[in-house]
């Protein structure tokens, strides 16, 4: 250690103030690696990595070396480039403006939960050393810092002191078991090996007893710590470089994914066909490769990038307003899909503050001895302050007070072996005066007590103090207790059990050697109430079709109490114990029939969310302690309510700024906003470009000419497009909100399947009327053809925009948002005056025919009509609607 300290500069008075910022300058703050804001510029960048706006640029390229190349220098105009070009950056711009926005909003809720970092720190050389709270950022090499309790390690650090420290190191091994760390570098319990190819070199840090890696939590004890690495010098930092290559990639980005290769293939399917048939056909190649080429364009959904982002962001400031904070754009989507909510008891659904009720001894009989003894507990835990944030030990200290019982003067608080959720109680030495202990009533230089759960206390313990004094514990007298303390729990209070022995003062460094052979002196009942609005969330979550699970480390019968009391069906619950042994299958299939889970280990709540998952369910945890971490991190959605822990915020992936479940419901439904957005521009989209894409394969087959030329149809899918991207600020019907949403690959597939040949059948209806009625047969006469369909393609994909978004009959029993109905209305008047404008002329678009109207008005009615038809049998074949 003293070598340590040497080669860092440092000592164990802690760092100078000046020191510590000239270290600061050299090395830089201390910022964790996906914490690190991007330049400007580089979000640029990313706003234009898309695989769709990187095929339009390809298709960009490709039209302006056709054009130079294959096209005369009297006939270039460069119109498709230059809208291309405008498509491209006007979708990459937005889609940058609205993630920037999105950041805004997020980076001043994140402060909130920002990290700080107790160290020890000097004005100057000549100053006394200070333990100052400073930003996680401030941390350099050589500073001392303070690790306590369900803290997460800020740094790479070598221990200097310690109590008791168990870290959990499964970040870096997998391995859910903690190990114990120490301030020696001789012995300590070696770390189990890793199951993934880790260099050796992170190996060997890892079995170091005296070494922290930053990321790692502290499971229990404290510490004093000296930081041998920050920022980019530690290895979490360095791993995590590795995982940001190749980042996690969420659920909603794995169905993109998905739904991205199957546009692409089919889109290079469909440029291949009619390159081919234009080719044969018509021996033009040139021609055929710009037609191809359009049509490509045609059917990429450039804005698919966009109005993704756009409902992201728009569903992470709607959660920002019912006090939801997500860390990720993706997770507003994964709230719409979350099914299965898991919920921790303490913190969560009842408040974190208790009250002590009685105490009393085997007899059942109030005794104040009892309550001494658990105080002095306490006292000893927090090494003789009478303050803390654990609940049970203020409850006792507030409720000793009240009774006027005095603590003995001269206490010396030795040794100390921390709760921790596997063990389920905490022991102390206390020393004493000879005044004090005869106040004690034991003629001994010093006493172990033992506080915790009344079956772990119990189990280390083999007598029992009486009236008549201290007798053996016998089978009778430990049924005795378990009904004294199952009496208890029915009246809804938890119960703690409080033991002590007389140990040697030689034999007090061997704390956990000596916890065993108690002297058990009696229970503690201590109650907790629910939180505010609790009932109401409850009901607000199982209105919105969540299913609600009950996961607590608590007895059996504290959780049944407390589960009826919020309407939990109580006929089966499932005990920590019933799990050992059973196989996943089996596991599974308990988990998906029970609400109820008591005596459950932090490992366990893990492996029950594990389960519910295996079952094809989106699972989410929501936790405020130390013991959720296992499960926060399984979880599809990891949920922090107000109050939780650093450690539990770290790894929670969305932080609630408010303790009412109704908020939760309310963000609920804001992802099932997001989700269902997304999905409905899909099918949109995808279904109508299908349909686009035959009818010009169907075209190209039989008409001498080109069914619309390529500037047309770019200046058609503009104006789509800006109908589309409203869709992002378009409203639900409100039954479309009351259940979880998952979009997949197979049903778009399907609506496309259906929806796209259907809006085929109505263009080829147009194709005819304009073949037969209006003669547009020949190349002298392709102008009107070309005018004409493009009017009705672009008013059929409009309408298609409301038919689908809903499973009701639109603008009558479903109207949509007004920016939509504006948009809608704004591109079908420009489409529409196009052909008498300027620009329509340079599109080669002629004025139509009135009657033409008339005979168009007939086709989108019967469009509109056989589409209805078409969604009511969908509704009644599939049982859904997107």
């Amino acid at each position: 250690m003293a070598q340590t300290l040497r080669l860092l500069g440092a000592s164990l008075l802690g760092l100078t103030d000046a020191v510590a910022a000239q270290r600061l300058q050299q090395i830089g703050p201390h910022y964790l690696p996906d914490l690190r804001a991007r330049p400007w510029w580089h979000r640029l960048l990313l706003a234009f990595w898309n695989p769709f706006l990187m095929i339009l640029a390809g298709l960009g390229l490709a039209s302006f070396l056709s054009d130079l190349f294959f096209t005369s220098p009297a006939d270039r105009s460069w119109f498709k480039e230059m809208l291309l070009a405008a498509m491209l950056l006007c979708s990459g711009a937005v889609r940058f403006w609205q993630e920037r926005r999105a950041e805004q909003t997020i980076r001043p809720l994140a402060r909130t939960v920002s990290r700080t970092v107790q160290v020890l720190r000097r004005a100057d050389e000549q100053a006394a050393p200070m333990l100052r709270r400073i930003p996680l950022e401030e941390v350099v090499p050589g500073d001392l810092v303070l690790l306590e309790e369900g803290q997460v390690v800020p740094a790479d650090v070598r221990l200097v002191s310690a109590q008791a420290v168990l870290l959990d190191q499964s970040l870096f091994t997998g391995e859910a078991m903690p190990v114990e760390k120490h301030d020696s570098e001789q012995g300590g319990q070696a770390v189990p090996r890793l199951r993934s190819r880790t260099d050796r070199s992170l190996l060997a840090l890892l079995e170091s007893p005296h070494l922290c890696l930053m990321g790692c939590n502290v499971i229990r004890g404290k510490a004093v710590a000296v930081v041998i690495a920050t920022g980019s010098a530690t290895v979490f930092s360095r791993l995590a470089r590795q995982f940001l290559r190749r980042p996690l990639l969420s659920a909603l980005q794995q169905e993109l994914n998905q739904v991205s290769k199957v546009l692409l293939v089919s889109l290079l399917l469909m440029i291949a066909c009619l390159l081919l048939i234009r080719g044969i056909t018509r021996g033009d190649w040139s021609e055929a490769v710009l037609f191809a080429l359009a049509v490509g364009v045609g059917l990429t959904p450039e804005m698919l990038p966009l109005v993704v982002t756009a409902a992201l962001a728009r569903g992470v400031i709607g959660l920002a307003r019912v006090g939801l904070v997500v860390k990720h754009l993706p997770v507003a989507q994964m709230l719409g899909a979350l099914e299965v909510l898991c919920l921790d008891k303490t913190g969560t659904l009842t408040e974190a503050a208790m009250q002590l009720v009685t105490a009393i001894d085997v007899s059942g009989q109030e005794q104040d001895r009892v309550l001494r003894l658990a105080a002095l507990s306490v006292l000893a835990q927090q090494q003789g302050a009478a303050q803390g944030n654990d609940p049970f030990a203020q409850a006792i200290l507030t409720a000793a007070r009240q009774r006027g019982i005095r603590l003995p003067a001269g206490v010396v608080f030795g040794e100390v072996l921390p709760f921790d959720p596997i063990r389920k109680r905490a022991s102390a030495i206390v020393s004493a005066s000879p005044e004090s202990a005869s106040a004690m009533q034991r003629q001994t230089a010093a006493l172990l007590l033992c506080q915790g759960s009344f079956e772990p206390v119990l189990a280390v313990s083999s007598a029992v103090e009486t009236r008549e004094g201290v007798q053996p514990l016998t089978e009778v007298s430990r049924l005795q207790i378990r009904r004294l303390a199952r009496s208890l729990q029915e009246q809804g209070l938890r119960v703690l059990a409080v033991a002590y022995k007389p140990v040697e003062t030689q034999r007090t460094r061997a704390l956990a050697s000596e916890e065993q052979e108690l002297i058990f002196a009696g229970l503690l009942g201590l109650s907790q109430t629910l939180r505010q609005g609790v009932h109401r969330g409850i009901e607000a979550l199982r209105a919105s079709g969540i299913r609600l699970k009950l996961v607590t480390g608590d007895d059996e019968r504290l959780a049944v109490r407390l589960g009826e009391e919020v309407g939990f069906d109580s006929r089966r619950v499932l005990l920590g114990w019933e799990l050992e042994g059973l196989s996943e299958n089996d596991l599974a299939m308990l988990a998906g029939q029970t609400d109820i889970f008591a005596s459950i280990t932090p490992l366990q709540k893990a492996l029950i969310v594990r389960a519910l998952q295996q079952s094809g369910a989106v699972v989410g945890y929501l936790g405020d302690g130390l013991n959720d971490l296992p499960a926060l991190r399984r979880a599809d959605i990891g949920l922090a309510v107000s109050g939780a822990t650093g450690s539990t915020q770290t790894a929670a992936m969305v932080l609630m700024q408010t303790s009412e479940l109704a908020r939760l419901a309310a963000g609920i439904r804001v992802g099932r906003r997001v989700s269902r957005t997304i999905g409905k521009y899909l099918a949109i989209t995808i279904s109508s470009n299908f349909g686009n894409a035959l009818s010009i394969l169907l075209a190209s087959l039989f008409l001498p000419f080109l069914p619309m030329l390529p500037a047309q149809l770019l200046m058609q899918n503009v104006l789509y497009d800006l109908t589309q991207i409203s869709l992002a600020w378009d409203h639900l019907d409100p039954e479309e909100l009351q259940e979880p949403h998952r979009w997949h690959l197979a049903p778009l597939l399907r609506l496309m399947l259906i929806m796209g040949p259907l809006s085929s059948l109505f263009d080829i209806l147009t194709f005819l009327i304009l073949w037969w009625f209006f003669g547009a047969r020949t190349v002298t006469s392709a102008p009107l053809f070309q005018s004409g369909w493009f009017l009705e393609g672009l008013s059929s994909q409009i309408l298609a925009v409301h038919l689908l978004r809903t499973h009701r009959i639109p603008f009558l029993h479903s109207r949509a948002a007004l920016s939509l109905l504006l948009a809608s209305g704004g591109a079908l008047a420009v489409g529409f005056l196009l052909p008498m404008t300027p620009l329509g002329a340079l599109l080669s678009l002629v004025p139509l025919p009135p009657i033409y109207f008339l005979w168009l008005l007939l086709v989108l009615s019967g469009y509109c009509l056989l589409t209805e038809l078409v969604k009511r049998w969908h509704l009644h074949r599939f049982g859904g609607w997107l």
